[in-house]
């Protein structure tokens, strides 16, 4: 048996703006991706913890390293679970 599901994760994300310099910015789209705003990274974090590639307890992400010294934290807030259509 196979079926399609979605799985959604609500997700709340705090980071430090401070860490977020337009060095760091440039470096980032240079190795990474083409992220042009504080938003687009907290997007991206938010899906990297929703397939628990990150995590505020582990430490290193990929990208931003610590994730204590860019202030990275996440809390899931809800989630559900649905078949697809």
């Amino acid at each position: 048996m196979k079926k399609r599901v979605n799985v959604v994760v609500e997700v709340l994300v705090e980071v430090d703006e401070s860490k977020f310099t337009d060095e760091f910015m440039k470096e980032f789209r240079d190795s990474f991706y083409d992220f042009n705003s504080i938003d687009d990274h907290i997007l991206h974090l938010a899906q990297l913890y929703a397939r628990g590639i990150a995590d505020s307890r582990n430490g290193f992400i990929e990208g931003y390293g610590e994730s204590t010294d860019f202030g990275i934290k996440f809390k899931t807030l809800d989630g559900w679970e649905e078949y697809a259509s």
